[in-house]
């Protein structure tokens, strides 16, 4: 039987599991656009997996003096063990970027000819963003932007969220000032999320 412990052990997992791919996701990012702005949320979503590790192991030895088998829970630490491999190579593909070593010219090239950007924005107070939800606001449609994850400020979160970072977020998912999001498309519809963030927005 899942113990509250378990539960607790099983739901950091799957957000450790989505924050190393996003930390994945943005240290190309960072790379190709060469952006310490997205260099610097792969260093926040590391410290971040590497306190749920903590958390995790915290809960799975509760856990294990509760549960028939602890051996069975073996599997469960090593896939813990492995997104947090995975979010310290993140950080570790994204590092050049934040000692300010420049990208390939290939790379630069290749980059100026593709018309998809991933930008970080932050929300400005009395943005039109700010105090809305990603539905309400329809930023994908109203800019082309796909936001991919929302970090809240200074530890701020709905009552139905256990951390400050949204991964994948919803049409529901709340905006509020301070806020920063994270999001792919269009060179074009990168200026229009800015516009909406607030004029002194960008987090670049």
């Amino acid at each position: 039987p899942h113990t509250p412990d378990l539960e607790r052990a099983m739901d950091s997992v799957v957000l450790m599991k989505n924050m190393s791919e996003l930390a994945v996701d943005l240290a190309y990012g960072a790379v190709l656009f060469d952006s310490e702005a997205l260099a610097e949320e792969v260093l926040n979503l590391e410290a971040e997996v590497d306190a749920l590790q903590s958390r995790f192991e915290a809960w799975t030895l509760r856990a294990a003096g509760r549960v028939e088998d602890p051996v069975s829970l073996r599997g469960l630490v090593h896939l813990a063990r492995s997104t947090e491999v995975i979010s310290d190579a993140a950080l570790e593909i994204s590092e050049g970027v934040l000692r300010g070593i420049a990208s390939h010219p290939v790379i630069a090239e290749a980059v100026s000819e593709s018309d998809e950007v991933l930008v970080r924005e932050r929300i400005a107070a009395g943005g039109d963003l700010d105090g809305t939800t990603l539905g309400e606001a329809m930023v994908k449609t109203e800019t082309g932007m796909r936001v991919i994850a929302v970090r809240r400020a200074g530890g701020e979160r709905t009552a139905d969220e256990r951390d400050d970072w949204v991964v994948s977020p919803g049409p529901n998912t709340e905006l509020r000032a301070e806020n920063v999001l994270l999001a792919k498309g269009p060179r074009t519809g990168a200026e229009r999320l800015r516009e909406a963030c607030g004029e002194t927005s960008s987090a670049q």
